[in-house]
């Protein structure tokens, strides 16, 4: 009898649990993704995170929250494309081709379902134990950026906001049964207890300094010259160089190594 009226407390209490439903919330936020100085001539990478934090709060007996998660990443305000390269722009317009990946290795891009191409939204599960006053877990999902080897760009400091549901999209669902353990949600975006989506905004940005390089001097060669000269003796060389593009440059001349008087 005592053994029976145990399992009786605790199935009534289990009950009771369940009439108050407890809360599952997410939350989502990411770092700067912020490239250092770019020539064009080497490739540039930079990381950043995403942290996704999760909270259930209310009543519920030893309780088992599993969520299936989707990240979405879409081109940014500066445009570009997903599987081709996205853009940063300068204030002149001018842009600057990157990429945002899902791997330390930069061969899977990190994309969205509102991509009209293969889409490649990061997908991931997880779950935690929640008591009776509840439980919150948080996760730090990393993104990897690259700027390619790219030639002809202009100076400037480039940047791309990602904000708004466009660019950046988190769609989760929960399951929340009580003293067992619950399978996942089948989607993303269906079944289970509930979800939601949210956004994770953030912003890249890369500098392109202004600079020019010489790559060529020709020598000024004035042949032979007699030793009275009556008229003018000319000649040219040339001298080549590159600088990036919107860079304000001047050459001067020194007197060199031999001159004499002014």
């Amino acid at each position: 009898m005592r053994r029976l009226a145990t399992w009786l407390l605790f199935t009534a209490l289990a009950v009771g649990a369940r009439d108050v439903d407890a809360a599952t919330s997410c939350t989502a936020s990411a770092t700067p993704l912020a490239f250092g100085s770019v020539s064009g001539a080497a490739p540039v990478d930079a990381s950043g995170t995403v942290t996704v934090s999760c909270s259930t709060a209310g009543v519920t007996l030893l309780s088992v929250i599993r969520l299936r998660m989707r990240l979405n990443i879409g081109a940014g305000a500066s445009g570009g494309g997903q599987s081709a390269p996205r853009r940063m722009r300068n204030a002149s317009n001018d842009t600057l081709q990157f990429q945002i990946y899902q791997d330390a290795a930069r061969s899977l891009i990190w994309g969205s379902t509102a991509s009209a191409v293969t889409p490649t939204p990061l997908e991931t599960t997880f779950e935690y134990s929640v008591l009776l006053l509840g439980a919150s877990y948080s996760m730090n999902i990393p993104m990897y950026g690259r700027i390619p080897v790219q030639s002809g760009l202009a100076a400037g400091s480039y940047t791309n906001a990602f904000t708004g549901g466009a660019d950046t999209r988190l769609d989760y669902r929960y399951n929340e049964p009580l003293l067992l353990a619950p399978p996942f949600p089948t989607s993303c975006t269906t079944g289970g207890t509930g979800g939601g989506s949210i956004t994770f905004p953030f912003t890249v940005s890369a500098p392109v300094p202004n600079r020019c390089t010489i790559t060529s001097v020709t020598p000024m060669a004035f042949g032979t010259v007699p030793g009275r000269i009556t008229g003018n003796v000319d000649q040219t060389a040339t001298l080549v160089f590159n600088c990036t593009g919107r860079t304000a440059w001047t050459v001067g001349l020194d007197n060199g190594s031999h001159a004499s008087g002014p």
